[in-house]
């Protein structure tokens, strides 16, 4: 099983307070059964924020969903991404990106 950490970013940069989710992830991995930190980037031409995703300390794996359809990231979008990945935990921001995502999830799981 993960956490799984859903990457901010504008398609081009990932956003510090990424790096701070992630430590967060890590975190709480070393004290629930050190489980892995993947990251899922959703954008449009966003391989390079994958690649700086992945060499964030903690990260274990990296997923990217790379559509022009992506590149907005809208939370439907974000869901349907999620949904796929199963993760047993998710570490949301604490932005309006991260609350709007973490509102359609819990919403579209119930």
């Amino acid at each position: 099983m993960s956490i799984l950490v859903l990457a901010e970013h504008d398609n081009v940069a990932l956003k510090p307070a990424t790096q701070h989710t992630i430590t967060a992830g890590s975190k709480i991995s070393e004290k629930g059964g050190n489980l892995e930190v993947h990251v899922l980037v959703i954008g449009e031409d966003a391989q390079g924020v994958a690649q700086a995703s992945a060499r964030v300390a903690g990260v274990n794996m990296v997923f990217l969903a790379d559509a022009p359809h992506f590149g907005a990231q809208t939370a439907e979008a974000v869901c349907a991404q999620v949904r796929q990945l199963r993760s047993e935990k998710m570490c949301f921001l604490a932005s309006l990106h991260g609350w709007m995502s973490s509102k359609s999830l819990g919403s579209s799981m119930c």
